[in-house]
C-alpha cells in the first residue's frame, strides 16, 4: 500500500463551494484504520482542532493587558498546527509534508512553553489545563508517528 501523495487533485463538493481533497492512492497504515481521503480525516488534525477551541476559550480570560502579547502568541501557535498538518497534507510532496509536520511539531513545543507561562504568571487558571497539557502531548505523539511512517514509506 503506498503513501504517495503525488496524486493530489482537488474537486468541487456537489454543492460547488467546498474543495475536496483526495489523494491519488488511499493512505492506510492498516487495515483496520479507515482511509484517508482528506486530511480532515486524520485524527491529528481533528485533535489539533479541538485543542484550537479549548486554547482560544483559555486566552479570553488572560488580561486585557496580554491581548497583543501572549494570549495572541498562545492563539498563533495553536493554529499552527493543523494549520501546518492541512498544508503539508496538500502539498505534492511527501518531503514537503513531513516538513510541514515537522513545523507542527515545533509550534507543540512552542505551545507547551506559552500554556506554562500562562499559568507561572496565574492567567491560565482553567482547571482542565491538565487537560490541555495532555491533550498537546498527545498530538505531539501522533505527529510523530505519522512523520515517522512517512520517512519509512519515503525510504529516509
Amino acid at each position: 500500500m503506498s503513501l504517495s501523495l503525488k496524486n493530489l487533485r482537488v474537486s468541487q463538493g456537489r454543492t460547488g463551494r467546498s474543495p475536496r481533497f483526495r489523494v491519488g492512492h488511499t493512505l492506510c497504515f492498516t487495515q483496520r484504520m479507515t482511509p484517508i481521503h482528506n486530511f480532515t480525516d486524520l485524527k491529528v488534525w481533528q485533535r489539533s482542532m479541538d485543542l484550537v477551541v479549548d486554547v482560544y476559550h483559555l486566552t479570553d480570560g488572560y488580561p486585557k493587558s496580554e491581548r497583543f502579547a501572549l494570549s495572541h502568541q498562545t492563539r498563533k501557535s495553536v493554529v499552527s498546527i493543523p494549520s501546518n498538518i492541512a498544508e503539508g497534507f496538500c502539498r505534492r510532496s511527501e518531503l514537503a509534508y513531513i516538513n510541514h509536520l515537522n513545523i507542527a511539531l515545533g509550534s507543540e513545543g512552542e505551545l507547551f512553553t506559552q500554556l506554562e507561562c500562562g499559568r507561572r504568571l496565574g492567567f491560565a487558571k482553567d482547571p482542565r489545563l491538565e487537560k490541555y497539557f495532555d491533550d498537546l502531548s498527545h498530538i505531539g505523539k501522533m505527529l510523530r508517528g505519522l512523520t515517522k511512517a512517512l520517512e519509512r514509506n519515503n525510504g529516509e
